[in-house]
């Protein structure tokens, strides 16, 4: 593996996101990966918040552009926080970068155990997150994807942004970045190459139904380890202040058991 070409890469839009930065950060390092991290920051992210980036010693490059712009994004405003994701779509531009292949994580995932052979798999690998409740999600969930950067990837994808805008605009429903992705990949549900384990986009509030179905962060099956768990959802973990901050963890061990290791783990990356 040619780690020099291969790179993790997240996306800062909003210094709201930094703790989760730093907690995938210190949960990458700690799978005992050798391969780089590096944040990605939005064109219109406040400098300060990319020094602090830098203190905490990580590597950053910044975006010259947004990928929407000029574009109206048809989200209602409890979506509004989707507008800077489309930005993913970037990191398909090989000027963008200084990788051959990426990971991309999204900013509020802990990172359980090595994942260093996703970077063997192919272009646009990614999960069909919540299949194992729901056998009708069958698209990609961008949270985690591979990535080879390729001039005509990125040129087609920003072809097919404005046509999917101009779509949901249309059905009156709210969009984001992996809705563009899935219209340019129409087939991905049947590419059964491209789908990885579920367990590597773990949403959090399913890990103890997870673990009834035979997930399990410690499984010797690929197919059913849990090394990716996804906070998804409007509020984060390090949104939680004063006796929220308590009670949360009981509220964990009354509804979802099995997380409650995942969570504490996650705060204590937080705090470093």
């Amino acid at each position: 593996m040619d780690m020099k070409s291969y790179g993790y890469v997240t996306l800062l839009s909003s210094e709201s996101y930094l703790p989760g930065v730093l907690a995938l950060a210190r949960s990458l390092k700690a799978s005992g990966t050798k391969i780089p991290f590096e944040c990605v920051c939005s064109k219109d992210l406040d400098e300060n918040v990319v020094a602090r980036l830098h203190q905490y010693g990580i590597s950053t490059s910044r975006l010259s552009k947004s990928a929407t712009e000029g574009l109206e994004i048809p989200n209602d405003a409890a979506f509004a926080h989707w507008k800077h994701t489309f930005d993913k779509l970037l990191l398909w531009d090989i000027r963008g970068g200084q990788f051959d292949k990426i990971v991309f994580l999204d900013s509020d995932m802990l990172i359980t155990s090595n994942i260093d052979y996703l970077f063997e798999r192919p272009d646009f690998s990614a999960c069909q997150a919540g299949h194992f409740l729901n056998p009708e999600w069958v698209r990609l969930n961008s949270g985690l994807m591979v990535i080879e950067p390729n001039v005509h990837t990125f040129e087609g994808l920003m072809a097919q942004l404005p046509m999917t805008l101009r779509k949901y605009a249309a059905a009156g429903k709210n969009v984001g970045d992996q809705d563009v992705i899935n219209d340019f990949v129409p087939d991905w549900s049947e590419r059964k190459e491209l789908h990885l384990p579920e367990g590597l986009n773990m949403f959090f509030k399913y890990l103890t139904l997870a673990k009834a179905a035979g997930f399990t962060f410690d499984s010797v099956d690929a197919e059913k380890r849990i090394s990716v768990v996804h906070f998804i959802g409007a509020v984060k973990p390090w949104h939680l202040k004063g006796a929220k901050r308590l009670l949360y963890p009981l509220k964990v061990l009354l509804k979802n058991r099995y997380g409650l290791g995942a969570f504490m783990r996650y705060m204590k990356l937080m705090r470093g």
